[in-house]
């Protein structure tokens, strides 16, 4: 929040350090912070291109307005999310998820060796994540695994992060329930344990989920809170991603569900470190980036200068004085009245007189001159 504010209020303090130091590119991770950079680039005598990271599976509208050269999404329906609300579509790219490297990591490692490393018996493996429920809704969970129709011969994994209220209850009542289970906490192979389980039950959180999709597991959406959690469970479920329990009593039939019926996805591959390489790229290329701006800028304004020159001519033809015989109508009977001239309007004309002259003469220094240090890309 502080550094949004710093943004909306220090638009020129922005614009003068980076017209100081020029960065090769630069990289923004939500819609008002890259509309803020993308202005700043607009009137920078030595421009950088913009790459928008949106990490969201729920591209926000607000994306639409930032103007930035490369949009960084995680999968095909963002991108189509975020070209209805107006993008174009030759400016996004889809990386995949971006989450911790951990995970993207243990997503290429084998559950077979995993289950055999953490002496994991049965099958499936439900992954359960408790930290933050507390001891109550950490009991309630417990029962209702109890409850699960396909339940016999499954294994449960508990995270219970640094949540001691949820261990405890668990120590203490998934033995006297006969379930098959291990509890952890923040240990060095969470990752791991994430990977070994074949259904992940987790809030329908942005971490939980980018997690899943990194490690190729299905979800189950547990109890989701407030219009953000129940919009991401939504759209995970449209997706095919997970099932949604909407309370603790609808666990055991969501989660029989997903054991009987959603097919697991393929670990998705890490979209932080394609954002990495693509703003390596576009930093390198800065100018071939910055130039295809450029282009699509001349080409709109040549069809707008087209367009005010006709209904410029059109106007002049009208106000002309009479002179030589000069066809007012037809009597053919196809014929089509001709339409009055549009309005000509003098701040539009004056508008393109200065992006002609702008394209004419070009920037001083538009793409920078500064030397690189080596081959190293800021």
């Amino acid at each position: 929040e502080k550094v949004l504010r710093a943004l909306r209020g220090e638009d020129r303090r922005l614009a003068r350090e980076l017209e100081t130091n020029p960065p090769d590119v630069v990289v923004a991770f939500d819609a008002e912070t890259t509309i803020s950079l993308t202005a700043a680039r607009d009137q920078a005598a030595n421009p950088s291109p913009v790459v928008a990271v949106v990490a969201d599976l729920i591209p926000g509208k607000g994306w639409a307005a930032c103007d930035a050269d490369r949009y960084l999404v995680v999968d095909d329906e963002a991108a189509v999310a975020l070209v209805d609300a107006g993008v174009e579509g030759e400016r996004i790219l889809v990386t995949g998820p971006f989450g911790e490297y951990g995970y993207a990591a243990a997503g290429r490692a084998s559950v077979s060796e995993l289950r055999g490393r953490f002496k994991i018996a049965g099958s499936p493996v439900v992954l359960i994540e408790v930290a933050g429920f507390g001891a109550e809704l950490s009991g309630q969970i417990a029962m209702q695994l109890s409850l699960i129709g396909s339940g016999e011969g499954v294994s449960y994994l508990f995270d219970a992060g640094t949540d001691g209220e949820a261990a405890a209850v668990l120590r203490r009542q998934v033995p006297a329930l006969g379930l098959k289970g291990k509890l952890f906490g923040p240990t060095a192979d969470v990752q791991l344990l994430w990977r070994a389980a074949d259904v992940v039950v987790a809030r329908p959180r942005p971490r939980a989920v980018t997690r899943a999709l990194l490690l190729g597991r299905r979800m189950v959406a547990f109890a989701p809170e407030g219009e953000a959690e129940q919009a991401l469970a939504r759209h995970a479920e449209a997706r095919k991603l997970a099932t949604i329990a909407g309370s603790p009593l609808l666990l055991s039939s969501a989660l029989d569900q997903a054991l009987k019926s959603l097919r697991a996805p393929a670990p998705a591959p890490d979209g932080a470190a394609a954002a990495a390489a693509i703003a390596w790229v576009v930093g390198h290329e800065r100018r071939a980036v910055l130039e295809e701006r450029r282009v699509k800028e001349r080409e709109e304004t040549r069809t707008r200068v087209r367009e005010v020159t006709r209904a410029a001519e059109a106007a002049v033809r009208a106000a002309a004085p009479p002179g030589e015989l000069e066809d007012l109508g037809s009597d053919d009977a196809g014929a089509t009245a001709v339409a009055p001239p549009p309005m000509i309007d003098v701040a539009e004309i004056e508008r393109l007189e200065r992006q002609i002259r702008d394209l004419v003469i070009g920037r001083k220094n538009h793409y920078g001159s500064r030397s690189r240090r080596g081959t190293e890309v800021a």
